[in-house]
């Protein structure tokens, strides 16, 4: 039950619905890096961190555990909302399965909408650094955790 109600707690009005809401709220509206962030941070990146939560409840991890492994996931969960970002960008369709340039045409906030192509590259390189250091105060599959996020960053699809 514990795990229900701290994946609820994630996933409602302050998680991935309120990022969501805002996400839709933003097309079309200028905005800035804090709304972009909280966008991502809701939308995307609480998920990640929800189910990272939930595994880590039903497996009786210690509280300190249990804040490195959220710390990880949410940062995890940047990294893939950016990539997806940037994959909307300079993508192939056929490995997306969406088509380019969408983000830009619906007017969405995203990282390379708003820093350019580049410097949102630069986000994500400096978050799978982050991230590494966060895996690195997890208790053990250190390599496991590094790699993920770098499959993350690097993917194409």
């Amino acid at each position: 039950m514990a795990a229900v109600q701290d994946f609820a707690a994630h996933a409602g009005l302050n998680g991935v619905i309120g990022g969501e809401m805002a996400d839709v709220e933003a097309e079309g509206q200028p905005h800035d890096e804090a709304t972009l962030q909280f966008i991502h941070i809701h939308k995307t990146a609480k998920l990640f961190q929800a189910s990272a939560r939930a595994g880590a409840i039903l497996a009786v991890a210690p509280e300190a555990g249990l804040a490195a492994l959220s710390q990880y996931a949410l940062t995890a969960g940047l990294i893939f909302q950016i990539t997806d970002d940037i994959l909307n960008v300079v993508g192939d369709p056929a490995r997306t399965g969406k088509s380019v340039g969408s983000d830009a045409a619906h007017a969405k906030a995203t990282y390379p909408g708003l820093l350019g192509l580049e410097a949102a590259r630069e986000r994500g390189a400096q978050l799978r650094d982050q991230a590494h250091q966060q895996a690195r105060r997890l208790p053990r599959n250190v390599g496991l955790w590094c790699s993920l996020v770098d499959f993350l960053l690097e993917r194409d699809r």
